[in-house]
């Protein structure tokens, strides 16, 4: 069994990905103390710097009095960055604010359980012009119709039984 990376490490694989990528509009939602987010803030193309977490929970032990203080001092450095928005709620709520394929990185360290980051990707990719997210009823999203927001490089962009696909994934080396 190989070793997982540290945080360090997988920050700055995130941010060579984005990198190669040369993203106009940034989305994370999860971000904590906001180390990825620091990171993210030096990408050259970047226009647009968006920050979605709710700070709600118990995230690694932490009462909530702890998530309130982290949640100030990002909101406090956020407003010192250009091109940079904080909002304070969670990501389905966070998804209703991006319009279809406008998000050009899109990065989720919110929810560690698996339930919780397949939600958070469904909210945020699916295109709510043409469908209503309601991750409370809805396991899988059978019924999908419209285009969901991915970056400008992948092609060919299909929904079929819930599932979001496109032709030419390709993710290089970190």
């Amino acid at each position: 069994m190989t070793k997982p990376c540290n945080a360090a490490t997988y920050r700055a694989a995130t941010l060579k990905l984005a990198l190669a990528h040369e993203p106009k509009v940034i989305v994370e939602v999860g971000v904590y103390a906001g180390a990825l987010s620091a990171l993210l803030a030096t990408i050259p193309s970047r226009e647009k710097q968006f920050i979605v977490d709710s700070w709600e929970g118990g995230y690694s032990n932490f009462d909530q009095k702890h998530m309130d203080s982290i949640a100030q001092d990002v909101i406090s450095w956020a407003k010192t960055q250009p091109k940079l928005t904080v909002y304070r709620m969670r990501s389905i709520e966070g998804a209703k604010l991006f319009e279809a394929e406008s998000i050009d990185f899109f990065h989720t360290d919110g929810d560690h359980s698996i339930e919780g980051i397949t939600d958070d990707i469904r909210a945020v990719l699916v295109d709510t012009g043409t469908y209503v997210v309601d991750l409370a009823t809805h396991n899988m999203h059978d019924d999908l119709s419209g285009i969901v927001a991915t970056s400008a490089n992948l092609s060919g962009k299909t929904v079929t039984g819930g599932v979001a696909d496109a032709s030419d994934v390709n993710f290089s080396a970190v």
